[in-house]
């Protein structure tokens, strides 16, 4: 491979791993905030039940670990 065309593949692979680490980010962020509007939801109604389990399985979701960096 000539230099010039391994220097492109090179920045053609970082610029992916940026990407790829701007979406984990996005639907990260994406994630937290509908859960606090469902939260919201469930105070709005008093509804106990759906506010514990709604509780339990964030609870859940965050004991699993939210890393979704590159490769995993």
């Amino acid at each position: 491979m000539s230099g010039g065309l391994a220097f492109v593949e090179r920045q053609r692979r970082g610029l992916h791993v940026m990407l790829d680490a701007a979406a984990a980010g996005a639907y990260a962020a994406l994630q937290h905030d509908v859960a606090h509007r469902f939260l919201a939801l469930a105070a709005a109604r008093s509804n106990t039940e759906f506010k514990l389990k709604f509780v339990e399985r964030v609870d859940a979701f965050r004991d699993r670990g939210t890393d979704r960096s590159v490769g995993n």
